[in-house]
């Protein structure tokens, strides 16, 4: 028979896919059988092209996702979106319940609606994240709101909350059930051979797309670094800029997240936004980095600041791409960059977290 699971994706960011998708692979490797339905809307296709069959998949948006103006968060429409979420959350329920007719567990990236389904399906409902959407709110509107209110209430729902490295800590007294695991990473990195003659930088437009203006007010300046090869990601930039990079042999043009998350394995350091799976990545694989700040954006701000404060990266912000990005990098180079190096190399950042997790949930519904 076998167990039915429903993965609840979230659909921000481009981080909540890899680690459901690390944890999905603890299960189909397993000796156990499960019948695995993955629910989302945005990172749809780059599942079916990873999973192909082995997977069922319900493609519907999860309701929740922020909005970003020029490489900030835009607090006006992200509330909006907000408000959506609260008028529509019970049609999205209606439709699980249409269509899927018996679980056995319920697994979330923080899709807080989730959980509520617990009651319906009888079943175990596990969330497990960095942060949570009430925290988000909270932190951003400071208002007591209805919105909130059921915010929390479904988050409440949920019987274990498995939480990952960094994890704000007023979260997690929300939580009387809880347990801390290892970052959860897919693990699998290529090491690319790339010249050892010049200092190799990635700059990645991560999967809010918020990095994408700064590159490109910057492209420029860069082909004046002839002892670097800067990567760049290319998918989010105009036609122009792509042919900066293609007309200058110092810039080298990336297409595709996937194919861009595996140079940083081979870089000696990394210019991106502070997102969760971007940092998680730059911790394991001991790597330096400028990781910028995202205006308005408080999770970004509460991410690379605890790194910041264990000096495992340096800062880069919105304004630094606007004054002297040349002079930003090398003095990175010159007098951070190793220093992190060393900081990170002390460190044993464990990678292990979805095993960990399978673990955990095999013993709870078995």
């Amino acid at each position: 028979m076998g167990k039915n699971i429903l993965f609840f994706l979230s659909d921000e960011g481009y981080g909540h896919m890899i680690r459901q998708r690390a944890i999905i692979q603890e299960f189909l490797q397993s000796n156990k059988k499960y019948h695995i339905t993955i629910i989302t809307g945005n990172r749809i296709n780059d599942l079916k092209e990873f999973f192909m069959d082995k997977v069922n998949y319900f493609k519907l948006h999860n309701l929740i996702e922020t909005q970003k103006t020029y490489g900030s968060l835009n607090l006006e429409n992200t509330k909006k979106m907000f408000r959506n979420w609260y008028l529509k959350e019970k049609h999205w329920k209606n439709k699980i319940i249409k269509n899927f007719k018996k679980v056995d567990l319920i697994i979330s990236d923080s899709v807080p609606q989730a959980f509520q389904l617990k009651r319906i399906y009888k079943c175990l409902a596990v969330n497990i994240s960095h942060f949570s959407w009430d925290w988000f709110y909270e932190i951003h509107f400071k208002t007591q709101d209805r919105i909130l209110k059921k915010l929390k209430k479904y988050y409440k729902l949920s019987d274990k909350f498995y939480y990952l490295p960094y994890t704000p800590k007023e979260i997690l007294v929300n939580y009387p059930s809880k347990k801390k695991v290892n970052f959860v990473s897919y693990g699998k990195f290529v090491i690319r051979k790339l010249s050892k003659k010049k200092i190799n930088c990635l700059i990645m437009d991560n999967g809010t797309k918020s990095l994408s203006n700064n590159i490109e007010s910057v492209l420029i300046n860069l082909t004046k670094l002839k002892k670097f090869h800067f990567f760049i990601g290319i998918d989010t930039l105009s036609e122009s800029s792509k042919k900066i990079i293609s007309e200058n042999s110092n810039l080298f043009p990336i297409s595709g997240l996937k194919n861009m998350h595996s140079y940083i394995a081979s870089v000696d350091f990394i210019i991106a936004r502070g997102g969760y799976n971007t940092l998680t990545e730059c911790l394991i694989l001991k790597k330096p980095s400028l990781l910028m700040y995202e205006t308005n954006n408080k999770e970004i701000l509460h991410n690379i600041s605890l790194l910041k404060k264990n000096n495992f990266c340096e800062i880069i912000y919105q304004s630094d791409f606007k004054k002297d990005i040349n002079k930003k990098i090398l003095n990175f180079v010159k007098y951070k960059k190793n220093k992190i190096f060393r900081n990170l190399v002390k460190k044993n950042f464990k990678s292990n977290g979805s095993k960990q997790i399978y673990k955990f949930l095999e013993k709870e519904i078995y």
